[in-house]
């Protein structure tokens, strides 16, 4: 049986990759931590996890650096790394990737499942669609958007709200405004009005 423990501070995401790692490992323990303090001082009292899944981005911490930390202490545990951001966005090269396995936030849960299943082979996870180069043209910077992000753009430039959105994406709202936040990041706009006009080619 194994242990795992999930770093994520949103309590949404958290459960839900509860369950999913519920249903697809034999795990007998299941922790949850909203930062790393609290996940050092549990590990200070317990033995070392068989697989920690953690998001990159927690609130107030250098979350990239104390995975690394991480790994160097307990290199035979494998660490998923859970973000909204592609690894050129946070300086990972594909060459030199410190952990075992890198799952966008907004991928479909089966890619995660596939994820949690690749590890538990002993195998590293590395999808194919994840940009580990820094793309140099707005053109090349519209490839970086996934299936999802894209339909929402769609949807931003013809005017839906994020209720509308939701519905007809059946996703939630928070879903919307997250995606809306990732890509507003990936193209450095202030707002809609300029991420519309950074991704509306010029003619």
């Amino acid at each position: 049986m194994k242990r795992i423990a999930i770093i994520e501070d949103h309590p949404i995401i958290a459960a839900g990759l509860n369950n999913l790692v519920a249903a697809t490992w034999n795990a007998s323990v299941i922790e949850g931590f909203d930062d790393i303090a609290r996940f050092d001082q549990y590990q200070s009292y317990n033995k070392p996890f068989d697989l920690i899944i953690a998001d990159i981005h927690l609130e107030g911490a250098n979350t990239l650096e104390w995975l690394l930390l991480q790994k160097i202490q307990h290199p035979k545990i494998p660490i998923i790394v859970y973000s909204g951001s592609h690894p050129w966005e946070l300086s990972l090269t594909k060459k030199n990737f410190p952990f075992d396995g890198y799952v966008q936030k907004n991928a479909e849960i089966e890619l995660l499942r596939e994820s949690l299943i690749s590890i538990a082979n002993g195998k590293i996870f590395l999808p194919d669609h994840l940009i580990w180069e820094k793309p140099n043209f707005l053109n090349q910077q519209i490839l970086i958007l996934t299936k999802r992000e894209t339909e929402i753009l769609m949807l931003i430039k013809v005017g839906k709200t994020n209720k509308e959105m939701a519905e007809l994406l059946f996703l939630s709202e928070f879903t919307i405004k997250s995606h809306r936040q990732n890509m507003m990041r990936k193209f450095g706009a202030r707002n809609i009005a300029e991420l519309i006009s950074k991704t509306t080619p010029q003619e």
